[in-house]
């Protein structure tokens, strides 16, 4: 993760919808203080989520073209149904070679460039751990797009996690990893913690205990570069706890469903895209 630094402050930075991922940004941005709350503006057509955002102190509003003409960053956070509406009902509101971020799943580049012809477009796949500085954000640029531009996004997200550039077939690849895999890694800890439970743990500390599992190997690959597999090796001792419960999850085809998931969540977002 990049330390943070601070944007300008007179980069105002809009999202046309509020739902989880747009507060999650905005949350981690304010937590890393590369923003300030009055940098931000944020159109929904329900007030609910905007309620939950103005509680952060942030302006908020139900007009999209207001927060169009008012940002140099604009998020589209809608959602991708939504996406072309949306870019019709700003196209008269946004500047030529604005910086525009759209953030859903399964729409192209290309689907902004025809619908926002004069701005310049970086696609970003986020995920709700950005909110802690532990997220995944990948992106891929439209032709007009600069590298300013992508040095602006880089500096929003970066210090919420990784991110970097990729081709565009492969983004719906890496939001799996880091928005489909946050929900299939939340059914891990909460499974550890049944069997926890099960095994005669109290229900408070085997909730407590159980992400700091992850937590720690994760935190220990990313620092050190040890394959996941040394890992492995490194606490399997021979005829120990350990490899009796490896045994069981590939007995149980752990290893295979999770790449099963990969795949179904993958060609998931490549059919909403051919929809578009």
């Amino acid at each position: 993760m990049s330390k943070s630094q601070a944007m300008s402050p007179s980069v105002m930075v809009g999202f046309i919808g509020g739902g989880n991922m747009a507060q999650s940004i905005i949350k981690g941005l304010l937590r890393e203080d590369v923003l300030k709350p009055e940098q931000f503006y944020v159109s929904a057509p329900s007030d609910r989520n905007l309620n939950k955002i103005k509680e952060l102190g942030i302006k908020v509003t139900n007009n999209n073209r207001d927060v169009a003409t008012k940002s140099n960053v604009l998020f589209l956070a809608c959602k991708p149904y939504h996406m072309v509406a949306v870019m019709e009902e700003i196209r008269e509101s946004v500047e030529d070679e604005q910086l525009v971020v759209p953030i859903s799943v399964g729409t192209k580049v290309e689907l902004f460039e025809q619908g926002l012809p004069s701005c310049h477009i970086i696609r970003v796949m986020p995920s709700l751990p950005n909110e802690v500085a532990a997220g995944i954000a990948m992106h891929t640029k439209s032709i007009r797009a600069t590298a300013k531009d992508v040095d602006i996004v880089e500096a929003l997200f970066k210090p919420l996690g990784c991110c970097e550039p990729v081709q565009e077939n492969l983004l719906d690849v890496t939001a799996q990893l880091g928005g489909a895999a946050c929900a299939w890694n939340s059914i891990i800890i909460e499974a550890l913690a049944d069997g926890a439970v099960k095994m005669g743990l109290p229900r408070v500390l085997a909730n407590k205990l159980a992400p700091y599992s992850l937590l720690g190997t994760a935190k220990l690959i990313i620092e050190t570069g040890v394959h996941p597999a040394q890992i492995k090796d490194n606490v399997t001792s021979p005829g120990g706890t350990t490899i009796c419960g490896v045994h069981v999850m590939e007995q149980r085809g752990v290893r295979g469903a999770m790449m099963d998931a990969m795949e179904g969540a993958v060609l998931k977002a490549r059919e909403i895209s051919k929809n578009k």
